[in-house]
């Protein structure tokens, strides 16, 4: 029943949940993780201390060592992912999350954002367009750029590697896919690396973060303080990116874009289209101890796999789950919970409502004329590259 490679399941994996959660809510599948998608389970899992942040880090670890036995180096991957908060646990991460949190000024954000959507819209002339391509596969990277105060003419070479970096947060990586992720590794910290000593860098979360290490009690190293960057940007580029497209696409073929209009604010709106396609769809976690759920016997260091997608339309929680209702006010495990609950929800949410009703007010009636095409190749983030629509 879990079969997250077959293509119709990365396109939809909406079926293969549902028949998960009727039949084996706790699957023990053929690769030998637990597999959950009931709601209750999923948030139980992730607010519990009994299971930690994933075995990701260590698997790669692993993976380095075996490799490197068959003079193949993937060492870069280590080097980039040593602090990356989602597989790290207390007190790493309490610490990370800590020195992130209490040093990001959230201060001008909204200014950015409604300046590169602008931007992106005028851009834009002709009434057949590529979404994504030409509007919310660009925005995420420019926004990141401009708050960490990168160069915004960055943003498109940092996006291409951000797009290759997120393969390291999905569950099953080939050979290949692990060379290429190293490239990218290798690239993210050659380019953060030199901007720690760039003084000719704008003002920005970057800057600022260097800054307030060099006096910390217990600073970060340089090492670590680059993986931090490279999470930060990866995190908030592909997932926004997807769960964009993903929204555009939802609202156009539910026919909501005049309702949406119509709305000054559209905050509540937003957390539907998030329970209803979370851009985030698996998250892992490791046994810490041996526990017992639902009468199944969970032992310690096994590989749990949260399936958000499923717990979000899970029936028992929320009523006709398949279909969005734009007044409902859903408890979503979209950005996670517990001590690993998103830290850059709030951006998340703030680059979606400002590119959403931007886009709509602008673009009058949009009709889709081909896509979504070109999925992702990766079980965790679901989307697409390509959405061709027509405005009016």
């Amino acid at each position: 029943m879990w079969n997250p490679l077959d293509q119709n399941n990365i396109h939809n994996p909406y079926p293969m949940y549902d028949l998960l959660r009727k039949e084996a809510p706790i699957y023990k599948a053929q690769t030998g993780e637990w597999i959950f998608t009931r709601y209750e389970d999923v948030k139980h899992v992730l607010t519990s201390k009994n299971y930690g942040g994933g075995n990701r880090k260590d698997w790669i670890e692993r993976g380095v060592e075996y490799l490197a036995q068959k003079d193949i180096d993937i060492s870069h991957i280590v080097e980039a992912m040593n602090s990356f908060i989602l597989q790290l646990d207390p007190p790493s991460h309490t610490k990370i999350r800590r020195f992130v949190t209490d040093n990001w000024d959230k201060n001008g954000v909204e200014d950015i954002i409604q300046n590169n959507v602008n931007t992106l819209i005028n851009n834009i002339t002709t009434p057949e367009f590529d979404l994504v391509t030409e509007f919310t596969a660009k925005l995420p990277s420019m926004t990141t750029a401009k708050i960490m105060g990168l160069p915004i003419a960055d943003h498109a070479y940092l996006h291409d590697l951000a797009t290759e970096m997120i393969k390291a947060l999905d569950l099953y990586v080939s050979l290949k896919e692990l060379v290429v992720l190293n490239d990218a590794s290798k690239k993210f910290v050659t380019y953060f690396r030199d901007k720690l000593t760039d003084n000719s860098l704008s003002e920005g979360l970057l800057k600022h973060l260097v800054s307030v290490n060099k006096h910390a009690e217990e600073p970060l190293t340089d090492n670590e303080l680059i993986s931090v960057f490279i999470f930060l940007f990866v995190a908030s580029e592909e997932t926004s990116v997807s769960f964009l497209g993903m929204s555009f696409y939802n609202i156009i073929t539910h026919d909501l874009q005049s309702e949406l209009i119509v709305r000054e604010n559209i905050s509540l709106e937003l957390e539907e289209l998030l329970r209803f396609n979370s851009p985030v769809q698996l998250l892992g976690r490791i046994a810490l101890e041996d526990t017992i759920i639902d009468n199944h016997r969970i032992k310690k260091g096994d590989t749990l796999t949260l399936c958000i997608g499923a717990a979000n339309r899970d029936p028992a929680v929320f009523e006709s789950p398949n279909e969005i209702q734009l007044d409902r006010n859903p408890k979503h495990l979209t950005f996670g919970k517990g001590i690993h609950y998103c830290l850059g929800d709030w951006l998340a949410k703030y680059v979606s409502e400002i590119a959403i009703r931007e886009c709509l007010l602008k673009f009058n009636n949009l009709t889709i004329i081909e896509g979504p095409t070109d999925w992702y190749n990766n079980l965790a983030i679901r989307g697409f590259r390509s959405l061709k629509v027509r405005v009016g």
